[in-house]
């Protein structure tokens, strides 16, 4: 290992004494929980006359097992139920295909949905040596999936001598495990094997072995007794009137009603940006547990994300509401300020959404008819 290490420098050296960019990647644990947030660390090496132009974030957010030949073979991607069986073997192989989860982005900025940084967006902690510029940066992480996850790197463009290039560096595996799973290995690992004892003949113990086993017999007859009486006695109780359930009214116009009300407090126009936020997004949650029965009101946006997964939706209805709530959550967390366009936009975006996933009439009137079937029932069980 120390050799490994040496020839690394080693050429880590020769290359920046050449005068060349050297880009490389490294993850401070070998190792993590799920859950447990760990460092990607970003090292760049480069002569003073190299200028920084863009880094691409996205290989990041991207599916490392993709990039394998056999999820390039259209033999297997043109075949649904053969992508499935691979899926299923890599499962069981321990590989994962989710994605990693980016908590902070160190000393850069925060990126929009193209991951993309400008040269100036990116605030490296930088050293000089001589005429080269080294430089590093760490990107907290996790991962919500246990597995072998392949990270890649990003990509980044430079400018030397008034050409564009573009360096990247190693992907790197790391081990994902369940801490439930170590948890378990280490109670099974604190018991110790026993010798069997023989048995010992003990002598009749009249209060313990007759009086107590007695006593419990006949408590538990009392108490049998009791529950007969009390369920006859129940029984004659005049029946209970069955409530007349509510009228039923379609998340979609709940959720539009709200809206237009939101609109008509004009909050954001007012200054108080976080509250139009806050119930813009709880409006946006209340009619996805309404609609789907997503545990929206409790459950984070990266959870509900994953939630959204599962609803057969377009890629783009899904894009726009996780970025309204994604937005709010800086506003509501990170003070941030979005401009005035935004606010509009996410009100058309969020009406957009509740028009395009509202109940049809006939899946209306069927629940309206479940509930009334339903309220007959209890009249005749009662």
């Amino acid at each position: 290992m120390q050799k490994k290490h040496l020839f690394i420098f080693l050429f880590f050296w020769v290359k920046i004494s050449l005068g060349q960019v050297v880009f490389s990647v490294e993850i401070l644990g070998d190792s993590m929980q799920i859950g447990d947030v760990n460092t990607y660390r970003l090292k760049i090496s480069h002569p003073a006359d190299v200028t920084i132009r863009s880094i691409d974030l996205k290989p990041l957010s991207v599916d490392g097992l993709t990039k394998e030949r056999f999820y390039q073979d259209t033999s297997i991607t043109n075949h649904p139920e053969k992508l499935e069986q691979l899926d299923e073997y890599l499962r069981q192989q321990g590989y994962s295909r989710e994605v990693m989860e980016i908590k902070n982005y160190g000393n850069w900025k925060t990126p929009d949905k193209s991951m993309m940084l400008t040269g100036s967006e990116a605030d490296w902690t930088t050293q000089h040596n001589g005429n080269t510029i080294l430089k590093e940066n760490d990107i907290q992480f996790t991962f919500f999936e246990e597995g072998i996850h392949k990270i890649l790197s990003p990509v980044i463009e430079y400018e030397q001598n008034g050409a564009l290039q573009k360096a990247t560096a190693q992907v790197l595996s790391l081990q994902v495990g369940s801490p439930l799973v170590q948890e378990a290995s280490a109670s099974l690992d604190s018991l110790d094997v026993q010798p069997i004892k023989g048995v010992i003949a003990e002598p009749i113990n009249w209060v313990q072995d007759v009086l107590i086993p007695l006593g419990l017999f006949l408590l538990g007859v009392l108490i049998l007794g009791g529950l007969i009486y009390w369920f006859f006695k129940k029984s004659k109780k005049p029946k209970v009137v069955v409530p007349k359930p509510k009228e039923y009214i379609a998340p979609s116009t709940i959720a539009f009603q709200q809206l237009k009300e939101l609109k008509n407090k004009q909050l954001w126009q007012k200054g108080d940006i976080k509250g139009y936020q806050s119930e813009l997004t709880h409006i946006i949650r209340l009619y996805l547990e309404n609609r789907f029965g997503i545990n929206a009101l409790e459950n984070t946006t990266h959870e509900i994300g994953l939630d959204l997964k599962s609803l057969n939706l377009s890629e783009a209805l899904r894009g726009d509401l996780q970025n309204i709530l994604q937005v709010a959550d800086l506003v509501k967390f990170a003070k941030a300020k979005p401009t005035d366009d935004i606010h509009e936009q996410f009100m058309t975006k969020a009406e957009n959404f509740i028009n395009t996933t509202k109940k049809t009439t006939a899946q209306v009137d069927a629940e309206k008819a479940a509930i009334e079937a339903e309220y007959q029932r209890a009249l005749e069980i009662d």
